[in-house]
């Protein structure tokens, strides 16, 4: 496969000075958040339009069983010690390796692709990481809603399990992400599992504002993300997963991105939306919109969509830095608005959509993608509107309508 080789000369000649910023001054209470929009969290407080009263419902249901519940996650919980030897180190292994059937131990695993290991979710840090993560954000959102401080304590509780408490924390690295029985402790593959840190972010600035979440634990927190940044961009396996040119590299630059962002390093956000990003546009799009190095997979729905969900978060970042990623045409006619008109038709009517596609049809990325391009795009506006009809939930779960920026 080819790769964009990211950095280039050009980058690594700025990477001094972008190293020298690694340590800008935090985020304040209050600020502003990443991807979640300020006027839709009212709505989804006090609307009673549309399908916002059933989301309402949905957030608090699912909010109150989390805070029943009372469960945390950690890394430490894992049975499978890393390769390190470490137990705050994240442990994962690839999703689409399986034991070897030609050898006694299985060993080394083989790679079949789409077709998801079962072990994977048995063995890793991954689902307690995602798991976690939603919760936050449902606990967060909870709080937003009532200003009750029950579902902020238990919020708080699983970052500081997670993160912060010396018996339970996780290192920040992904040294041993997506690893391969047989053929290696760790891949930068594997960084893709922690892309929704940055999601995990807007739920840490809601909490900010309650009385569970203390000035030492808010520094704290971003004090790690701020150790995590430092190694995503400094780490081989970061360098390697920065040079894919599929969804892989698009979703480390939303993920170093966003990570960036919280801690205040909006310097580096614009340079690596300019740098790398706005590259990424001609050389994984075509200017029919179709992008090739996704559609050459088994699962092509998913990555594609997947894909440009990651890019229209990031022009969401963009926002906030004054880089227009919406209105960038490349050089070979290639932008997020084509990428998108490629999809449209097949939103409505997945069977016409001439591509393999091997696992279940899934709708979660495109909602994500048409709540942003409903608020930012110039074109497709009935196109959208038809679409989004189309993928609507009967019980709104989905929190894509806060993503819809203006």
């Amino acid at each position: 496969m080819a790769l964009l080789r990211i950095p280039t000369p050009r980058l690594l000649a700025q990477l001094p000075l972008l190293l020298a910023s690694l340590a800008p001054a935090l985020h304040a209470q209050g600020d502003q958040l990443l991807f979640w929009q300020e006027p839709r969290l009212d709505d989804l407080a006090h609307s009673q339009e549309g399908t916002w009263p059933a989301l309402r419902e949905s957030v608090l249901e699912q909010a109150d069983a989390i805070v029943q519940e009372e469960k945390v996650y950690s890394v430490t919980f894992n049975d499978r010690t890393p390769p390190s030897g470490n137990v705050h180190d994240y442990y994962s292994t690839g999703p689409y390796w399986w034991p070897n059937p030609d050898t006694a131990d299985g060993l080394p695993y083989v790679r079949r692709d789409g077709e998801f290991n079962p072990e994977r979710d048995k063995v890793s840090d991954r689902e307690p990481l995602h798991q976690m993560i939603h919760d936050v954000r449902y606990c967060a959102l909870a709080y937003r809603l009532t200003g009750e401080e029950r579902y902020a304590k238990q919020g708080v509780k699983l970052l500081r399990a997670w993160f912060l408490d010396p018996e339970t924390y996780m290192r920040p690295n992904l040294n041993h992400a997506q690893a391969i029985p047989g053929r290696t402790n760790g891949r930068g593959t594997g960084i893709i599992d922690a892309h929704p840190l940055g999601e995990l972010a807007d739920g840490i600035l809601v909490l900010a504002d309650s009385k569970s979440l203390s000035d030492a634990d808010l520094t704290a927190l971003q004090e790690w993300y701020q150790d995590y940044f430092r190694w995503l961009i400094t780490n081989d396996n970061g360098r390697d997963e920065a040079s894919s040119v599929n969804n892989h590299g698009t979703a480390f630059d939303l993920q170093a991105a966003s990570v960036a962002h919280f801690i205040g390093n909006d310097d580096y956000v614009r340079w690596l939306l300019e740098e790398s990003v706005t590259p990424r546009i001609e050389r994984q799009i075509r200017s029919s919109g179709a992008q090739p190095e996704e559609l050459v997979r088994t699962r092509t729905w998913s990555y594609c969509t997947e894909n440009l969900e990651h890019f229209y978060r990031l022009a969401l970042l963009g926002l906030d830095v004054d880089v227009d990623l919406m209105d960038h045409r490349a050089s070979n006619g290639a932008s997020l608005d084509r990428a998108l008109g490629f999809l449209l038709p097949y939103v409505c009517e997945p069977q016409e959509w001439p591509y393999p596609q091997e696992t279940e049809w899934d709708n979660t990325f495109i909602r994500n993608v048409l709540a942003i391009a409903s608020g930012l795009s110039d074109d497709h506006e009935q196109e959208i509107e038809e679409a989004q009809r189309c993928v609507e939930e009967e019980v709104p779960t989905s929190l894509a309508p806060l993503l819809r920026p203006h």
